[in-house]
């Protein structure tokens, strides 16, 4: 008897099983997926709603790099991620008025080994990070996500 890695993928194979079977390459051929909207391929995806679809520039998540060339950042609202690399500064973002932005999400983090500069993430006007007017990450790897409210506050979550 052959040993079988995944005896599922033998026993269920087919549509009507409830299951898509393999081809030999270990692919889903594309006529068991149904009738779905769109094109699959190499660089499509399957939303939720069963619709094969392309990414777009809203389907990226924008990453922005804070270093001594650019501080102090004003973070934008179309930012989402912020890594900060401090090299021989310390340096800063800082961040929109909250209640303006109420629902919006920054994910920050520093990324340099430098321990003895520091990643500032720095509240606008009288808004304050969980009752402080700024956090500073001052480890590799520190990372904090903050989440608006409309009362002037951002939230470490």
């Amino acid at each position: 008897m052959a040993y079988v890695k995944n005896p599922e993928r033998q026993v269920n194979k087919g549509v009507d099983s409830g299951y898509a079977g393999l081809d030999s390459s270990g692919n889903v051929p594309t006529y068991q997926l149904g009738n779905l909207g769109g094109v699959a391929g190499p660089t499509t995806f399957l939303r939720g709603d069963q619709q094969w679809a392309t990414p777009t520039a809203s389907t990226v998540v924008p990453v922005k790099f804070v270093n001594d060339g650019n501080t102090p950042y004003t973070v934008l609202t179309s930012d989402c991620v912020l890594l900060g690399e401090c090299g021989d500064l310390v340096i800063e973002a800082d961040l929109p008025d909250a209640s303006s932005n109420a629902g919006k999400i920054y994910i920050c983090k520093k990324i340099d080994a430098n321990t003895a500069n520091q990643f500032a993430i720095v509240a606008a006007g009288s808004d304050l990070i969980d009752g402080d007017a700024s956090y500073n990450m001052t480890k590799q790897y520190d990372s904090i996500t903050v989440i608006a409210d409309a009362s002037g506050n951002w939230n470490i979550v």
